[in-house]
């Protein structure tokens, strides 16, 4: 935290918390919220992975059984859950970046 501005805010004598929360974060809310979104859909797309090696009861598990069972209108469903969510949550997080970053307007 070496930027010129934060910089300055200490040289005023801000604390640590208010520049945290006053210069910082207004700065880094947009990234925070693209890397938050792109966590969330690596999160989504393990969750195959670790329900099938787990044996959690999940919409992972459910592809995997239906993809070895070759029930195809499943794995259509499934898929299309899965991709409409990261449709869904990619433009949420687009539309969140907009509303709260002067900067993308």
């Amino acid at each position: 935290m070496n930027k010129e501005y934060i910089l300055l805010a200490r040289a005023k004598g801000a604390g640590e918390m208010t520049i945290l929360l006053r210069h910082v974060l207004p700065n880094i809310r947009g990234t925070l919220l693209t890397v938050t979104a792109l966590a969330w859909t690596s999160m989504l797309e393990g969750a195959v992975l670790t329900e099938t090696v787990f044996s959690w009861p999940g919409i992972g598990r459910y592809l995997t059984t239906a993809l070895f069972a070759g029930d195809t209108t499943a794995i259509m469903g499934g898929t299309l859950l899965i991709g409409v969510s990261f449709v869904l949550i990619n433009n949420l997080t687009d539309l969140l970046v907009r509303l709260t970053d002067p900067r993308v307007r």
